[in-house]
């Protein structure tokens, strides 16, 4: 019985680790001036010209190497 209880304490710590990650994400995207779309999405999906403007935006943001 506690193993479960600590299973689904983990469980738990685990999604809101997954939401705290999605919802940065998506603030970062947002604050980039784009709207957050998963890579997957990003790479089927998006128009050469939108993730080249996405990978840019990102290039700029982190400097100089």
């Amino acid at each position: 019985m506690l193993a479960a209880h600590e299973g689904d304490q983990a469980g738990r710590a685990a999604q809101q680790a997954v939401q705290q990650r999605y919802k940065a994400a998506t603030a970062k995207a947002l604050a980039a001036g784009f709207v957050y779309k998963p890579i997957d999405q990003l790479a089927s999906e998006t128009p050469i010209e939108e993730a080249l403007a996405r990978l840019l935006a990102v290039f700029k943001k982190a400097g100089p190497a």
